[in-house]
């Protein structure tokens, strides 16, 4: 995590109150905190802040985007403008999140992408059975298996 805080710090993130030249990006307004019972590592306060208060500063080139990615990769480039107009904005993204992905260590961005959960439990990533056994009813579920 602090070789992530690190190179956000280089790119320009910061929170309200860190000093520019500071190796970390956070700790005077905000730090990395786990929220065990609400999905995993998120921002906590590390002091009182005020309502409509600026905490946090993140430059547009520190932003994983489908332009960036495309501007600092010609051959991504090229790949993703070939099928521009079959591709929505968010396939876009996807297919520059994989090549980025893809790269491992040699991604400018895996400081980033390596802290990205592996698998996430939201409603979108749910499957068909997980999608049904949350629907009302008197279904009883044991396992993969149907019951009752």
């Amino acid at each position: 995590m602090e070789a992530l805080l690190r190179w956000a710090a280089e790119l320009g993130v910061s929170d309200s109150l860190s000093a520019p030249a500071s190796s970390s990006c956070l700790g005077r307004s905000l730090v990395v905190a786990d929220f065990p019972d609400a999905g995993g590592r998120g921002f906590a306060a590390a002091r009182d802040l005020r309502r409509g208060e600026l905490v946090l500063r993140v430059p547009r080139a520190a932003l994983l985007t489908s332009d960036r990615v495309m501007a600092d990769d010609p051959r991504i480039a090229s790949c993703v403008d070939a099928h521009r107009p079959r591709l929505s904005s968010i396939q876009r993204l996807i297919v520059c999140l994989l090549a980025e992905v893809g790269k491992g260590k040699s991604s400018g961005w895996y400081l980033y992408l390596s802290q990205l959960p592996t698998y996430y439990t939201i409603l979108a990533t749910f499957n068909d059975f997980e999608i049904e056994a949350l629907q009302p009813g008197e279904k009883c579920y044991v396992g993969r298996d149907k019951v009752g």
